[in-house]
């Protein structure tokens, strides 16, 4: 039998570049309906967005908000970035993204692993320019084995702030690594219709 879709307009169904909302839904299980794509169905597009990911001799384009910050050895590859808390219940490295396309889709990747703090709380978050509200944001518990994590967003004037943040206040650290952020092309992949405005095939918004 098939399954019953939930349509509705809302800001987390709109083409990913005119921003017109577009009534699709997705079932119990998540699946997206004939229409559009998955964030999955895409692939990265262009060049590596984010400056020093690798963090492979220093930790140069990040700053650092209540922690220290610096390499560490035994990373995901190489060396990694080791955060270790000073103060606050929420400790972040932050890194000011240039060049992005309004209304396009991006990708945000990153290895996390337990320091000294043990298991905790992050966030992989996308903030604006001055840093005075979340957009998106990706949150998990780490692990003592190098695990990646994921965040997508859409880009809306000034989103352009990326933040990888140790979200506890127990003293210590926490590892982050091959940390990268590239547009995501959908436009490889035919939906099964185009955006009813401007007629993308890359319409399927989350």
């Amino acid at each position: 039998m098939a399954k019953k879709l939930e349509g509705k307009e809302s800001d987390r169904f709109r083409c990913n570049y005119c921003g017109y909302p577009v009534k699709e839904g997705r079932d119990a299980e998540g699946d997206y309906g004939m229409s559009g794509w998955d964030f999955a169905d895409g692939d990265t597009d262009g060049s590596e967005l984010l400056t020093n990911g690798a963090f492979t001799v220093n930790t140069a384009s990040w700053t650092a908000v209540a922690c220290t910050h610096a390499v560490a050895a035994s990373g995901q590859s190489g060396n990694c970035s080791q955060l270790t808390r000073t103060s606050s219940d929420e400790q972040y490295i932050y890194q000011a993204l240039s060049d992005l396309d309004i209304g396009l889709m991006y990708r945000l990747t990153a290895y996390l692993k337990s320091g000294t703090s043990g298991d905790e709380a992050f966030i992989l978050r996308l903030m604006n320019a001055d840093r005075s509200r979340t957009k998106y944001s990706k949150t998990g518990t780490t692990s003592s084995t190098w695990t990646q994590y994921t965040l997508y967003w859409r880009a809306f004037p000034d989103d352009n702030v990326v933040c990888l943040v140790k979200n506890s206040s127990t003293a210590g650290t926490m590892f982050f690594d091959t940390v990268s952020v590239y547009a995501y092309d959908f436009k490889a992949k035919e939906a099964g219709t185009g955006c009813p405005f401007c007629y993308s095939k890359n319409w399927k918004g989350k």
